[in-house]
């Protein structure tokens, strides 16, 4: 019964947990107390990495999101007419919040970083993060998240580095190949996410990027 070991690990991070009908594990605020959402088919599993897999996720959400993660900026941006949220932009912040705060994991907590690096394996061999066969298919925007996604993790979070070698390979060739200048640019200022102090670093790095996603346009 792995819902027996999410509520434990979430007790750890003083967060609450409860499941629900969706598809991803989540953290929401409910009143003032922060929660993880996690789908309802995770409370039992055959799956044999499910246990892992589970202990990395609850790592990433409690003590990651919901030890340093902002749940109230994204919607205050928003309604201060800083960014408006679409797909995109949504997809650049968040992975640039992931990249903040298992970093930031990963230094209050050391054992955090085994346990990421061993879900990630296993969500590597899945192609969670895209695999180089499919890279030169993907349209821009796909592009563009995947190797946000591939690159500032496999050179950024400490313990990932030597996993995502091959994925960074194939994007290396590709995305310059594909998006020009413009990627060269928007990694330049990604990579700036090693310097955030809080979420609303990570809403201004999104905003700078999507402005030159427009100018080029």
């Amino acid at each position: 019964n792995l819902l027996i070991l999410a509520t434990w690990l979430a007790g750890q991070a003083n967060v609450g947990l409860r499941t629900y009908n969706g598809t991803t594990a989540a953290i929401t605020l409910e009143g003032t107390k922060r929660v993880i959402l996690i789908p309802q088919d995770w409370s039992y599993s055959n799956d044999p990495d499910a246990a892992v897999l589970l202990e990395g996720v609850m790592d990433h959400e409690a003590l990651g999101h919901g030890r340093w993660t902002d749940l109230e900026a994204r919607g205050k941006a928003e309604k201060d007419g800083m960014i408006k949220w679409v797909a995109l932009s949504a997809s650049i912040q968040n992975i640039l919040e992931d990249i903040y705060i298992e970093n930031e994991a990963i230094k209050a907590y050391p054992g955090v970083k085994a346990n990421l690096a061993a879900t990630i394996q296993i969500l590597l061999r899945r192609d969670f993060f895209g695999n180089p066969a499919a890279f030169p298919h993907a349209g821009p925007s796909q592009l563009l998240i995947g190797g946000l996604l591939n690159i500032l993790r496999g050179t950024l979070i400490p313990g990932q580095e030597a996993l995502f070698v091959e994925n960074i390979d194939a994007l290396n060739v590709i995305l310059p190949a594909k998006l020009g200048a413009v990627w060269l640019d928007v990694l330049e200022i990604a990579q700036e996410v090693q310097n955030s102090k809080c979420t609303q670093d990570n809403i201004l790095l999104t905003i700078r990027i999507m402005d030159v996603l427009m100018s080029a346009a």
